[in-house]
């Protein structure tokens, strides 16, 4: 099963993460913190890629940077890029409004 996460750290959010997380949510019928048994989506603080904004982690250790909606869902699939995740700020983040949704 692949995990994905949305960063809703400061940098994301303001270059479109909450829209992208709306998005996915939408086309896989999914909230965070649900899976359908091949995809878990959920949401995770700042992965520490400011500068590649907005972020999308996948499977803990793949991302994919500047994601778009165009083309996240095939990137997704594709599995990303293999790095480190650098997590550094948790504060002012959105993750809270998202347990709502």
């Amino acid at each position: 099963m692949k995990r994905v996460e949305v960063c809703c750290g400061k940098s994301c959010t303001s270059m479109g993460s909450r829209d992208l997380l709306l998005f996915l949510q939408e086309k896989l019928g999914l909230k965070p913190g649900q899976n359908d048994g091949t995809i878990e989506l959920d949401t995770t603080p700042c992965t520490g890629y400011c500068s590649l904004s907005p972020n999308v982690r996948v499977n803990d250790d793949h991302f994919v940077h500047q994601a778009e909606k165009a083309t996240i869902l095939k990137k997704i699939e594709q599995g990303g890029i293999k790095r480190e995740a650098q997590i550094l700020d948790f504060s002012d983040d959105f993750l809270d409004d998202l347990r709502d949704l």
